[in-house]
């Protein structure tokens, strides 16, 4: 009977070493990948978690608790790489009560990223939370908070993992809950808190912890959170495990640290700056965004002013200094582009006399959500009255920082469907990835790239109810919509509002959410987008070479008009074929120098003489051409013109002599200083102008320029419509064109033009543009111009056309010019 009793004591002994064997060697399997846990840091602290899984993890409450908290880490496999929207995963928990009843219930979405702190040498970046030789490390933490007030005796807290991305390896929470201390511990607790911790609590305090009271000591410490462990036994009912944190007692988290204010400009990414409508003088204040991510002392920022006209630009160099930098110019309006070799933040002051007001500009931002092989984007279409409505899409394609190559060319599948979910139409679309210099996401860190935008329109039918998207390489996508018949309104120069005013701008797309666009936001596949304005694209070779046709036009009917001495670009090319119509000043006072030109080559030329006075009086005039004297007469009137007699073509000293003041100016004629173009000008007014235009194939840009009476300075608006050939076809198309613009044009301040042949002046003119893109097909269009407000002026409508083009001259050859040529 003994030797029974020895073997089944032995026998039950066995049955518990190899219970908990199984436990030990079961929990070894669940965190196999972390093998044993050395001893921790001096500067690190030890927390204990949970796993949870996809059966329920149960925690007692103590009686009358009110507010709960549960921290969680997703935990991703070590060197994986970072998803753009990070690790998206769902805790779901339920509140009962003690006899099992449920109390309250609900979903929690999280969306968890790496979490590093700064080690040494400083701006080190390392991980801040990990398990001890792991194959892969916590994530940061995420904070739920559940408030139990109203519950009838809530006794136990149940959570568990609803769902979790793919990147997510397993989830880990600790549990705690808002309690009271008991008298007898306040007196010794404060001295058992961090020099961290007590800083921490006593962050609402008007003093230090070093100066507080005792009894404000004894109140910081008598409420705080108090951890509570999970029901069951260890290694069956849950498993633990240690979690180091390096970044503070609660793992404080220093992936996106936070830049300081301005626009931040970095290595991948430029800045731009819209200058205030009258250009000023600015100081740019230049600083580090990130101490270790600077630019090198001595590197160059690149500053690029653009200006209002096409091709109008200059650049300010600068050489960085550690720590900051400063630039102070005067600028004319326009944008201005930074670029800088690290990442840098630019603040922008506008000195008017000795106060300065910042100018930064804020942030632009834009909502884009995700799509890939197996996500969908489904966008709902309404329709006004059953008639089409026009869709844009813009979709940036994911680029990686490190990337040694561009990624690989994806596509984009879209099918039309009707009420019934049935397909009406579908295709595809190919997609660019060449890497934005200026479009951002802004909750990722400087080194993620996104695609140029590629951009793409339908124009939807009435049976279209939604519009399904799918890609082969994930992207953001953005989709606006807008009412076929609804007026594209812009403002010239494009300005920015005043600050404090409230301003409304109709836009001309509106944005469109796809359907189930909350779950995305919540799963992490709703983005923020920072977009920049853009500077002016580069022009082609061929116009800044001056190889281009320009064509004026002029209304139908019975138009009137009047020339304009306006002043030629100094970065426009010379061309010519404008020859004829380019005038030099002459001035009474001194000599000139300057090259007489044939645009036919020809050996000599007959150069026109052009003057404006502010006296009518009849004065006698004479022109000396390399010191011997040409011509001689006598001008009347306060303006006019005249042909001079032949002149050999060449370079000349030429001088002016007469009585009087006044303008004078001489075509054909090249040299230093300004020059200034005769252009005949259509007058505008509220009867409006018609134009005919044949458009060819391709896309074309009309170029509108409004000249305005000198004496308002009051804000012109001009209806512009387009009139001809239905575009082409429903989609997709690469370029929409609108074919009712209004225009907001403001006056220029900077220049006064004369009109020819009578007493009134305008100003430097304002131009604008009207797109007909390659959405429209070739043939005549008829544009109308409306004054809607404003005094009018002149309008000129002309066309460029770059490339070398066929043109066809006529002359005739006089007694003179034989005589010229037989020598």
């Amino acid at each position: 009977m003994r030797i029974f009793g020895r073997s089944l004591i032995g026998l039950i002994l066995l049955v518990l070493l190899l219970w908990v064997g199984k436990s030990l060697w079961t929990e070894s399997l669940l965190w196999r990948q972390q093998g044993a846990i050395p001893s921790p840091p001096a500067a690190a602290t030890v927390s204990t978690i949970y796993q949870v899984g996809q059966e329920w993890l149960s925690f007692p409450l103590p009686a009358g608790s009110q507010l709960l908290k549960v921290l969680s880490n997703a935990n991703f496999p070590l060197h994986s790489a970072v998803p753009v929207e990070g690790w998206p995963y769902a805790l779901e928990y339920r509140v009962l009560a003690s006899d099992g009843a449920e109390l309250s219930r609900g979903l929690y979405h999280h969306r968890s990223a790496p979490l590093f702190s700064r080690g040494e040498p400083p701006g080190e970046l390392r991980p801040a939370a990990y398990y001890p030789e792991a194959d892969f490390q916590p994530a940061d933490g995420r904070i739920l908070l559940l408030n139990l007030e109203g519950l009838a005796n809530p006794a136990q807290l149940q959570l568990r993992l609803q769902r979790g991305a793919p990147g997510v390896a397993s989830v880990a929470l600790r549990l705690y809950h808002l309690g009271q201390e008991s008298d007898h511990k306040l007196g010794f607790l404060w001295q058992r808190l961090s020099q961290g911790q007590r800083q921490s609590l006593a962050r609402s305090s008007v003093y230090p912890p070093e100066l507080l009271s005792a009894a404000e000591k004894r109140n910081l410490v008598r409420q705080g959170w108090r951890p509570i462990g999970p029901q069951g036994v260890a290694g069956k009912d849950y498993f633990s495990r240690q979690l180091y944190l390096l970044g503070g007692e609660t793992g404080e988290e220093f992936e996106q640290p936070v830049l300081p204010a301005g626009l931040l400009v970095s290595a991948s990414h430029c800045g731009t700056l819209q200058l205030p409508a009258n250009g000023g003088r600015l100081r740019l204040e230049f600083l580090p965004a990130l101490i270790e991510r600077q630019p090198d002392a001595g590197a160059s920022l690149d500053l690029t002013w653009y200006g209002l006209e096409p091709g109008e630009r200059r650049s300010y160099p600068l050489a960085w200094e550690t720590g900051g930098s400063s630039f102070t110019a005067t600028f004319a309006p326009g944008l201005l582009e930074i670029s800088a070799p690290g990442a840098v933040v630019v603040r922008a002051y506008l000195i008017e006399g000795e106060r300065e007001t910042e100018i930064t500009p804020p942030p632009l931002y834009l909502r884009g959500y995700r799509t890939a092989a197996d996500q969908e984007l489904i966008y709902p279409i309404d329709h006004v009255a059953e008639t089409s409505t026009p869709l844009r899409l813009d979709l940036r394609v994911f680029v990686a920082a490190a990337a040694t190559a561009l990624p690989e060319q994806g596509a984009l599948a879209y099918s039309w469907l009707d009420a019934a979910g049935e397909v009406i139409r579908s295709g595809s679309f190919a997609l660019a990835t060449l890497p934005s210099r200026y479009d951002r996401l802004a909750e990722a860190g400087l080194d993620q790239l996104l695609a140029e935008p590629n951009s793409l329109y339908f124009d939807l039918p009435p049976a279209v109810k939604q519009l399904r998207l799918v890609a082969s390489v994930p992207l953001l996508a953005s989709a606006y919509t807008r009412p076929a018949d609804l007026l594209r309104e812009l403002r010239v120069p494009e300005i920015e509002p005043v600050a404090g005013a409230e301003e409304e701008r109709q836009p001309a797309w509106f944005a469109l959410r796809p359907l189930g666009h909350e779950l995305m936001q919540r799963a992490g596949r709703s983005l923020l987008l920072m977009l920049q304005r853009r500077p002016p694209t580069e022009e082609r070779p061929e116009v800044r070479a001056g190889h281009y046709l320009w064509e004026d036009f002029h209304p139908e009917g019975a138009w009137r008009g009047r020339y304009l001495l306006t002043r030629r670009e100094p970065q426009a090319p010379r061309r010519l074929e404008a020859l004829a119509a380019t005038y030099l000043p002459l001035s009474l006072k001194g000599e000139v120098r300057l090259n007489l030109v044939s645009a036919l080559d020809q050996p000599s030329l007959s150069p026109e003489l052009l003057w404006q006075r502010s006296s009518a009086a009849p004065v006698s005039l004479g022109l000396l051409v390399d010191d011997a004297l040409y011509w001689s007469g006598e001008v009347a009137g306060a303006r006019g013109q005249l042909s001079l007699p032949p002149l050999p073509a060449g370079r000349h000293r030429l001088r002016l002599e007469g009585e009087g003041e006044g303008h004078y100016y001489l075509s054909q004629a090249e040299g230093d200083g300004p020059a200034y173009l005769k252009r005949l000008a259509n007058r505008f007014d509220r009867e409006g102008l018609a134009f005919v235009v044949e458009k060819n194939h391709g896309s074309e840009v009309l170029s509108a320029r409004l000249y305005i009476p000198r004496n308002d300075r009051g804000a012109s608006r001009v209806r512009v419509t387009v009139e001809g050939p239905s575009r082409i076809a429903t989609g997709p198309l690469p370029e929409w064109s609108f074919l009712a613009r209004r225009y907001e044009l403001y006056p220029a301040p900077e220049e006064t033009v004369p009109v020819l042949q009578t007493a009134e002046k305008v100003d430097g003119g304002r131009s604008f543009f009207i797109p007909l893109g390659s959405d429209l097909p070739a043939g005549r269009y008829r544009l109308r111009f409306a004054l809607e407000q404003g005094p009018g002026g002149y309008l000129i409508l002309a066309r460029l056309t770059p490339g070398q083009q066929a043109q066809r001259f006529h002359y005739r050859e006089s007694e003179w010019l034989r005589e010229l040529t037989d020598d």
